[in-house]
């Protein structure tokens, strides 16, 4: 074998072990990767073959450099677009990642906000289902998400709840609801301790919090979701015209 393809074989190889690095969040998103001194005594080669190995991960949009501080691992966002009701599940779908959840809390209460009673045409006692999740998508957390959902229009609906269940599913399937629109806000925010821990994020980190009311055909409040998102894992987009 000539030096030439040698070295042609070594900057690929290096090329493929960081991506797999990238790929299974040894170099997560937005991490600084080693700099290039260090990565040519790890691979035993010359910078300029780090260089070279690095310049295609650039190329494909892997990596981005930042000027006198390194190369970082580039984040790819998830596009939410607000002109569609959709649920988790599907945004992920389109998105070809894969959706999980994990269900923390199911409760039935009428502890419910001032603010969300009237929302959702609550009176006296009237009680909602409270749903705490945790959203997933490839296996890395996107969202933490709390719904508070009418139970006189989903009676035991704990019943029909898990990590696999998709409630979009659950209305339309099981309830026959027709869900027509959302109102949506959208406001951006720092972690707390407790959203920090749930998220797995570090305090005051970047959050996206959504509020989100949802009706039925017939005008009718559903239910209303408080969803706070990882800032650096999503993007929202939505049209607007004049």
């Amino acid at each position: 074998m000539s030096m030439a393809s040698n070295i042609g074989y070594i900057y690929q190889d290096i090329y493929r072990d960081i991506l797999n690095k990238i790929s299974d969040s040894t170099f997560e998103a937005g991490e600084r990767l080693p700099g290039e001194l260090e990565l040519s005594k790890l691979y035993s080669c010359s910078r300029a073959t780090i260089r070279k190995a690095l310049s295609i991960l650039e190329r494909e949009g892997y990596v981005y450099k930042k000027r006198g501080q390194g190369t970082f691992v580039k984040v790819n966002k998830l596009d939410y677009n607000l002109n569609y009701l959709e649920s988790f599940t599907e945004q992920m779908l389109k998105s070809k990642r894969k959706p999980s959840s994990e269900l923390l809390m199911i409760e039935k209460t009428d502890d419910v906000a001032v603010d969300v009673k009237q929302t959702l045409k609550l009176n006296g006692n009237d009680k909602v289902y409270r749903v705490k999740r945790l959203r997933y998508a490839d296996e890395k957390i996107m969202a933490y998400e709390i719904t508070n959902i009418r139970s006189d229009l989903c009676p035991d609906i704990q019943k029909y709840i898990d990590d696999n269940s998709s409630l979009y599913d659950v209305y339309e399937k099981v309830y026959g609801l027709k869900l027509k629109y959302g109102d949506v806000s959208l406001e951006a925010v720092l972690a707390d301790e407790e959203i920090s821990e749930i998220l797995d994020i570090k305090i005051n980190s970047p959050v996206l919090l959504m509020n989100c009311n949802v009706y039925l055909e017939n005008d009718e409040p559903l239910y209303h979701v408080l969803c706070y998102y990882i800032g650096e894992r999503y993007a929202f987009t939505a049209r607007q015209y004049r």
